[in-house]
């Protein structure tokens, strides 16, 4: 829980998130919250029925790009 509070701080967000098309969340991935640490990525997830529709690909390269 602490780890996912230092990703939603006012200011600069730096978790996404991923909805299907029924507002149901399929994935997650976020970066600089581990141990507040800058530069590091994750921790990431995809719900298993999503993994191969290229949703972890998009989450990775939009933290990426924000790194």
């Amino acid at each position: 829980m602490k780890t996912t509070q230092n990703a939603i701080k006012p200011g600069k967000t730096t978790i996404y998130i991923a909805f299907d098309d029924h507002d149901e969340i399929i994935g997650f991935a976020a970066y600089d919250i581990v141990r507040k640490k800058k530069g590091l990525f994750g921790p990431m997830g995809v719900s298993s029925q999503n993994r191969i529709k290229g949703v972890g690909f998009s989450l990775l390269h939009h933290c990426l790009r924000d790194i």
